[in-house]
């Protein structure tokens, strides 16, 4: 399996005291944990929809949000994903559709909240 920047525990910050050892870091990602769930699902159902809001720990505590959507035969999976991202912005963080802006770039989509990049 490739290793990922998230393999690298140089950078990781290490608890002193952990309760399990093999948990002795902090995390710097959501991304590991959420796609092995991802992975371990999708074999078993035809739409895999998932979401995490917790903390990660790089140059600063942050709270972070990461979602991931696997979908077995979706005809339109871009309008698929954007329901469940505008779900978790309105219901989740009380964001207005006003402070959420999509827009196209190339072959990707950028995500503004208040004009400010956040995917």
């Amino acid at each position: 399996m490739a290793k990922t920047p998230a393999d690298d525990f140089s950078k990781h910050r290490e608890l002193l005291n952990p309760m399990n050892p093999e948990q002795k870091y902090l995390r710097r990602s959501l991304w590991p944990p959420l796609l092995k769930t991802v992975s371990h699902n999708v074999k078993n159902f035809a739409g895999v929809k998932l979401f995490e809001i917790g903390r990660v720990y790089t140059e600063k505590e942050q709270t972070v949000l990461a979602a991931a959507l696997a979908i077995k035969d979706e005809p339109d999976a871009f309008r698929a994903i954007k329901g469940v991202v505008e779900t978790i912005f309105y219901r989740l963080l009380s964001l207005k559709p006003a402070d959420v802006d999509w827009q196209a770039d190339g072959g990707r989509v950028k995500i503004l909240v208040n004009k400010q990049n956040v995917g």
